[in-house]
């Protein structure tokens, strides 16, 4: 039986949502150098511009979240994050799923995001999920070896 899960547009700022952010921030932090870290924090997420979905199970406990910044003539997916406890369960590809439907559904045709080598559950989601790797875009430094960027086209 595949588990329930409900991805909706929420607000990052509950609890539960803060609490996974920080846990997420600190691992980022034991990982990678501070140049290296490029997450968006509460107050970014609750911009104009930018959509935050939540994934929850049947009896409302986060599983996951992600965010949606647009970016002028992309979208960029930002702060992707399964909760330990949902990890294997295929969460990471409905939230992304979700993610790439807003963005289309927002007139967008390229989605990008950028990640790091040490998350190799992540560059498996994306590679199989059709995003190719691209030169660094925004303000992502080329010269930064943790630094890996993905574009994935929704007009095709």
């Amino acid at each position: 039986m595949a588990l329930a899960v409900r991805i909706v547009r929420a607000s990052p700022d509950q609890p539960d949502v803060r609490a996974e952010l920080a846990e997420s921030d600190a691992w980022y932090r034991a990982n990678y150098p501070a140049d290296s870290i490029h997450t968006i924090d509460l107050e970014q997420l609750k911009a104009p511009g930018v959509t935050f979905f939540t994934a929850r199970n049947a009896e409302k406990v986060l599983l996951g979240f992600g965010a949606v910044v647009e970016c002028g003539d992309y979208a960029e997916i930002k702060r992707m994050y399964v909760s330990p406890n949902a990890r294997g369960m295929k969460v990471s590809r409905r939230i992304l799923e979700r993610l790439e439907a807003h963005a289309k559904s927002r007139g967008f045709k390229v989605v990008r995001l950028e990640t790091g080598p040490l998350q190799p559950e992540a560059l498996g989601l994306y590679r199989t999920h059709g995003y190719q790797p691209i030169p660094h875009f925004g303000d992502y430094d080329p010269n930064d070896p943790n630094s890996l960027c993905f574009e994935k086209r929704l007009d095709v």
